[in-house]
């Protein structure tokens, strides 16, 4: 993807349970809204290359999203047992670090979904 794209383009998570994709510039809503999660979200981020959105949620779980698309690309990920407040990506985008009220730290594949390290 075009880096310049990534830098023109805002993801929001929201309390009705959605996530938006945001022109930076004009304001304008770029994709259809992403719904997927049962509670508020609290935290999302893009992919280090902007493909892929990572949402964290008052339900205890993970998605990943298509950034340019809007499918879901894996299921839900559950691990956690408290609310997801902090979600990131690693650098090089093949793993996502979950923070969640429960005490713990999962980190996930990023293709695949599976927790790659005991929780920390």
């Amino acid at each position: 993807m075009d880096m310049r794209a990534v830098c023109t383009r805002i993801v929001s998570g929201s309390g009705d349970c959605s996530i938006q994709v945001w022109d930076a510039f004009s304001g304008a809503s770029l994709l259809p809204p992403m719904l997927g999660h049962g509670e508020p979200i609290l935290s999302v981020a893009f992919s280090p290359d902007g493909t892929r959105i990572v949402s964290g949620s008052d339900d205890c779980t993970v998605l990943i999203w298509d950034a340019t698309l809007d499918p879901n690309l894996l299921p839900k990920q559950q691990g956690h047992v408290g609310k997801v407040s902090s979600i990131a990506f690693s650098p090089n985008g093949s793993h996502v670090v979950s923070g969640s009220s429960d005490g713990i730290i999962h980190i996930w594949d990023a293709v695949s979904g599976a927790v790659c390290l005991p929780a920390l």
